[in-house]
């Protein structure tokens, strides 16, 4: 087994299998600049070695697979006006879910709690989906006066159910997910990484030509998403104000913490 540690990730290799763990627990695997980054470096390594037939995300902690854009990260360019920058952040977004989709390699994402915005879509990206039983999704981008990526949602569950979702910010649970087609199986909490690893190495298992043929013709076909090209909606007066919010109340969490 190989493991190399990255700032945000870890990368891990065991037999056929690619393991990412996102190492940003304590921000409930929040998807900073650097995150994106390291995880597109980790997709080279990836490609790069012939003996890899299937690339396994998880989050750490026991509470988060991920929720999606870092706030705090956004909140830096939209302070500094940075739009170059903002389209730049959502570009490392669409190009990774890209990369997956396109990928030659299958890909699994392990859903240990909530996946929440482009979390959700990082896992809807992915081939196949495993949920912990307490595992969601959720979409809460249009109650933030943003849009939510919806052509993988829609592809997946279709139309009205992907307007449902992401319209309301309703959560999808497990099993919902499950019953929607949208995972492919819901594992109990205890061990649940290690249940969907060994999973993995299942899959992983079978003829390595063969799994790459199958994703390519189940993949045929590829769309774009208009959540990634609307950078302007990040400078509006109401997600600034969202910002602020969040901010002002990160600072007393901190200072809450340091007093403690």
């Amino acid at each position: 087994m190989k493991s190399i540690v990255y700032e945000t990730i870890t990368l891990e290799k065991k037999m056929r299998v690619m393991q990412i763990q996102l190492n940003r627990a304590a921000v409930l695997n929040a998807l900073n600049r650097a995150c994106l980054k390291e995880i597109h470096s980790a997709l080279d390594a990836a490609q790069k070695d012939l003996e890899i037939s299937l690339l396994l995300i998880i989050g750490s902690g026991d509470r988060a697979f991920s929720v999606g854009a870092d706030l705090s990260d956004l909140a830096t360019l939209i302070t500094l006006g940075d739009r170059k920058g903002v389209k730049e952040y959502s570009r490392l977004f669409e190009s990774l879910f890209e990369r997956l989709e396109s990928s030659k390699i299958l890909s699994m994402a392990a859903i240990n709690g909530a996946a929440v915005g482009t979390g959700a879509e990082l896992a809807l990206a992915c081939d196949i989906r495993l949920f912990s039983t307490k595992g969601y999704f959720a979409f809460p981008e249009t109650s933030l006066g943003l849009i939510s990526p919806t052509h993988r949602l829609a592809r997946l569950c279709g139309q009205s159910c992907a307007s449902q979702f992401t319209l309301t910010g309703e959560r999808i649970s497990a099993e919902r997910a499950k019953q929607m087609g949208l995972a492919l199986d819901v594992l109990s909490n205890r061990d649940f990484h290690k249940k969907a690893a060994d999973l993995a190495l299942s899959f992983a298992s079978k003829n390595h030509k063969t799994i790459r043929l199958t994703k390519t013709a189940i993949r045929k076909q590829q769309n774009k998403d208009l959540a990634y090209h609307c950078p302007e909606l990040f400078f509006t007066q109401d997600f600034r104000r969202i910002l602020h919010n969040f901010q002002t109340k990160s600072h007393h969490s901190r200072d809450i913490d340091h007093k403690n």
